[in-house]
This record gives C-alpha cells, sequence and structure tokens, in this order.
C-alpha cells in the first residue's frame, strides 16, 4: 500500500511542476525587459520578476488563463500571501517586486498546499481501510461464535 500512496504523491507533484513549468514559461515569454530608469508616474508592469515585467493592463492580464488558473487552483496560496499586498512598497530586490515575489511565494507554497491535500486524502483512505478490516474481523469472530453454537 505504501508504493501506492507515494505513486499518487508522486504523479500529483509531476503535474504540479509541469504546470507551474508552463506558468514561468508563458510568464517570460510574455514578459518585457523592465527600462533601466523608469519616468516619475509612468505606467509599468504590474509584476516584476528578475528585471523582466509582466502586466501593464492589471484587466489584461487576469484574463490570461495561466493566470486564472492559477488563482482558482490555489486560492488559499494568494489568501496566505494577500497581505504582502499591503506593504505598499515600491523598491526591487534582485529585478523583482512586491508582487513578483508573490507569485514566487504562491509557486512554492502550492507544493505544501498540494503535498497536504494529499496526505489528507492518504490519511482518509487508510481510516476507511482501517475500517473496512475492522469489520470483517468483527463479522467473521461472530460467524465462528455461531457456527460454534
Amino acid at each position: 500500500m505504501i508504493e501506492g500512496r507515494s505513486f499518487i504523491r508522486k504523479i500529483t507533484m509531476a503535474i504540479l511542476a509541469v504546470y507551474w513549468a508552463g506558468f514561468w514559461l508563458s510568464f517570460f515569454q510574455n514578459a518585457v525587459p523592465l527600462p533601466a530608469v523608469r519616468p516619475y508616474e509612468a505606467i509599468g508592469p504590474l509584476y516584476h520578476v528578475f528585471n523582466k515585467g509582466l502586466g501593464e493592463n492589471a484587466a489584461a492580464i487576469m484574463r490570461m488563463p495561466w493566470f486564472v488558473s492559477s488563482f482558482w487552483l490555489h486560492i488559499l496560496c494568494f489568501l496566505i500571501t494577500w497581505p504582502l499586498t499591503r506593504m505598499r512598497s515600491t523598491g526591487d530586490l534582485l529585478g523583482t517586486n512586491v508582487e513578483g515575489f508573490r507569485l514566487i511565494l504562491v509557486t512554492l507554497l502550492s507544493f505544501l498546499q498540494w503535498g497536504l491535500v494529499i496526505a489528507w486524502i492518504e490519511r482518509f483512505q487508510q481510516s476507511q481501510r482501517r475500517s473496512r478490516n475492522r469489520w470483517r474481523v468483527a463479522s467473521a469472530t461472530a460467524a465462528r461464535k455461531i457456527s460454534k453454537t
């Protein structure tokens, strides 16, 4: 049974890794290099990740399939990282702004989120197996008692 549980976990994590690889590939294909100096109050990309920017129009970026699916599949991660959006920091670190760090953090947290979901499912299946085995043992014991009498 252990092999089956680890197989489910490996498949789920592999699918998640492929999903995020596609997400970041799409991000960097559609991103533009950030200008060295941005004029004061000029509209810039919403997400900066490693000196690449994406999303000058926030409404348009939210229509991209990768962003929409990442939000709904990982809504718990987005809720956990929501306080980051309240920081109002304008600085960049390694060419990445707060929103970019939030995307990176959501990527990492999603592996934890789905790992916990799989652990919960495995625990539920294990408890179901135990209860079925207890019922079988109890019914077999009762059948023996009846046959002896």
